[in-house]
């Protein structure tokens, strides 16, 4: 199992090395980043219980049926590691992993995975009802 700084460097040298981006300028703060893959905006890094990443698929207006955006979500199908999620208005694809189960390799894929759900096909159901504004 990595440690923490461990971690945040492979969390680093992914966005670096995989993905062409400047760590340091995507950093919000010692172990989270906001960055851009594949047109898709995303937060992530390492959370209190896991590493994680989230690619925004829509934001949503407050008075958005949420019933009808869950359904939805239910029924989209996402990509390998990516789920579907809603939090404060927003609908995410996310990918989360244990602390033992974190590498470089596995951060690429969740990433990876959460860009293509995020913008495939397989999201356009469950961002149709809820989108306001990407």
């Amino acid at each position: 199992m990595l440690t923490s700084p461990e971690m945040i460097e492979a969390f680093e040298s992914v966005l670096r090395d995989r993905f062409g981006l400047d760590p340091v300028g995507c950093r919000e703060s010692d172990d989270w980043w906001r960055f851009e893959v594949d047109g898709v905006v995303f937060q992530g890094g390492v959370h209190s219980a896991d590493v994680r990443v989230l690619g925004l698929v829509c934001a949503m207006s407050a008075s958005i049926d949420i019933d009808a955006v869950w359904s939805d979500i239910s029924r989209a199908t996402p990509i390998g590691l990516a789920r579907f999620e809603e939090a404060d208005c927003y609908i995410f694809a996310s990918a989360k992993t244990g602390f033992a189960e974190v590498s470089a390799e596995r951060i690429e894929q969740m990433i990876r995975d959460c860009a293509a759900s995020a913008r495939g096909r397989r999201s356009t159901s469950a961002s149709t009802r809820g989108r306001g504004r990407r």
